[in-house]
């Protein structure tokens, strides 16, 4: 996928030889106006399209169905298996994890930007950990990594340890609240 140039979504065999573009760039039925992230399950790919929808396609390019995100905006999307669980990184001014069903109802949504100092791109802040099919979530600025189970469900997963450079004691990664969350910039 190519965000920036051709804004488009290309298809490579297994030697890396270029197949096709998949799709059309456009507001027709089988395009996309701009892919902003990819995700490939079920014989299919899901491309989250301006931040707003996600469209499925099938790997011959024709559309299979599309999802509006209607309570939220995502630059970034990650599934678990079988794209029963969603996560995105909001693109919206609230919270920065946002966790989604498969129809894009909001389960969850995590770490309210409270300032947009740390709006720096963080390079892949969730990825599948396909040992156990779970979504981890990492923050900028934050010694723990967290998971996202098949359920959505967020819960502290490693903690890192940084010597006299981590978050302190007060911060209870044990506890999750809207409250402990606010300390994290």
């Amino acid at each position: 996928m190519d965000t920036f140039i051709s804004e488009a979504v290309f298809i490579f065999d297994k030697d890396g030889k270029f197949v096709k573009k998949l799709a059309l760039q456009g507001e027709g039925p089988n395009e996309y106006i701009r892919p902003m992230d990819i995700v490939v399950e079920e014989e299919k790919v899901w491309i989250l399209d301006n931040g707003r929808t996600r469209k499925i396609f099938d790997f011959s390019g024709s559309k299979v169905d599309e999802i509006d995100l209607t309570t939220f905006s995502a630059i970034i999307f990650e599934s678990l298996k079988e794209a029963k669980v969603f996560a995105f990184i909001s693109g919206d001014i609230d919270d920065n994890l946002i966790i989604a069903d498969k129809i894009g109802g909001k389960i969850g949504s995590y770490f309210p930007y409270l300032s947009r100092r740390v709006d720096r791109v963080i390079i892949n802040p969730i990825f599948k950990n396909y040992s156990d099919d779970k979504i981890i979530y990492r923050r900028e600025f934050n010694d723990t990594l967290y998971a996202i189970n098949s359920e959505g469900l967020l819960n502290p997963y490693k903690h890192m340890n940084f010597g006299g450079y981590t978050l302190g004691k007060e911060f209870d990664v044990d506890n999750l609240s809207d409250e402990n969350l606010k300390n994290i910039h």
